[in-house]
């Protein structure tokens, strides 16, 4: 993926979160609507199985996109990054 809006001609090659925050910065001065889902945490088993509990979904994408229609999910992977069996399920 290219962003020429944010000057660059190449891919990311940088870390996946460093990433994502070039993409924030991207959509806030978009003004868009949108948010992420921090999924990505690390956590005690016990606390896992809470959060599951209460909704949390193995795989769900990166950001959502929520005022346009139809709905935009973009899962953001950084150069040799792949998707997990759970984000193609989702």
């Amino acid at each position: 993926m290219r962003f020429s809006e944010l000057g660059k001609d190449k891919p990311y090659l940088g870390k996946e979160d460093n990433f994502q925050i070039e993409v924030a910065k991207l959509l806030d001065w978009k003004k868009l609507l949108w948010m992420h889902v921090a999924n990505e945490r690390r956590t005690s088993p016990m606390r896992g199985a809470k959060l599951k509990k209460m909704g949390v979904k193995a795989g769900v994408p990166d950001i959502f996109i929520l005022e346009t229609r139809p709905r935009i999910a973009i899962e953001l992977k950084v150069k040799n990054g792949r998707l997990g069996s759970n984000q193609k399920g989702f």
